[in-house]
């Protein structure tokens, strides 16, 4: 299944906004994704999904942002309005 599609299934499970940035979506143009959870909720099955593409996320403005490693990393800059705190990622 398209990563998107997966998205879909943890936002309506999650009832939570995720946002994907460019990056990102330039990256997994044309991969799948196969897991098979059970008895696991949204948030968990997010951060496995973040896991096995190898990606990260931090909350800002209600809603998960999904973007790379990279773009996390620990800094004294502030991305927009908000400050990456460890309490935010997702790594």
């Amino acid at each position: 299944m398209p990563p998107d599609q997966v998205l879909d299934l943890i936002r309506k499970a999650g009832s939570v906004n995720i946002v994907v940035t460019p990056e990102v979506r330039a990256a997994w143009a044309g991969r799948t994704v196969t897991m098979r959870l059970d008895n696991v909720s949204a948030l968990s099955a997010f951060h496995h999904l973040l896991r096995h593409l190898d990606l990260c996320s931090f909350y800002a403005d209600e809603a998960m942002v999904v973007t790379t490693p990279k773009a996390v990393e620990p800094s004294t800059a502030v991305k927009g309005r908000h400050r990456l705190s460890r309490a935010f990622r997702a790594c």
